[in-house]
């Protein structure tokens, strides 16, 4: 890995229990910093600041949406540098192809795998850092 510090992951989702499940899975990546946002709206907040590497988003959200957020950080040229996974607990077969469209990398129904997860995220570092 490059000394330039440790790739950033953002999680979104307005449920604590996920948030703190993908939080704890996501923290044993070794090169990585983790935070996690209650809202699409905080999200961008966050963003406004930092840029990320990784964002992980649930879909549905009260408030702006994670397809929104998607949408809004292409829109601002604030996508995340290696890519974003989407979650959702909706039963809806459209949303893995409309996560495709908003430039999603991968979609995971609730309850999710945190270790799938976990293993999308490192992929995704892996393709664009070569870090492990």
């Amino acid at each position: 890995m490059s000394n330039v510090g440790p790739r950033r992951i953002l999680i979104v989702d307005d449920a604590g229990d996920a948030r703190a499940v993908l939080a704890m899975a996501l923290r044993t990546i070794a090169g990585a910093s983790v935070e996690v946002a209650e809202s699409a709206e905080h999200a961008l907040a966050l963003l406004g600041m930092e840029s990320v590497d990784v964002l992980v988003t649930d879909i549905r959200m009260s408030g702006m949406s994670g397809f929104e957020l998607l949408a809004a950080l292409r829109e601002s040229g604030r996508w995340p540098a290696c890519g974003a996974l989407v979650i959702s607990g909706e039963a809806d077969p459209e949303l893995p192809r409309r996560a495709r469209e908003y430039g999603a990398a991968a979609f995971f129904s609730k309850p999710f795998s945190a270790s799938e997860v976990r293993k999308s995220v490192i992929s995704l570092l892996e393709s664009s850092y070569g870090m492990a």
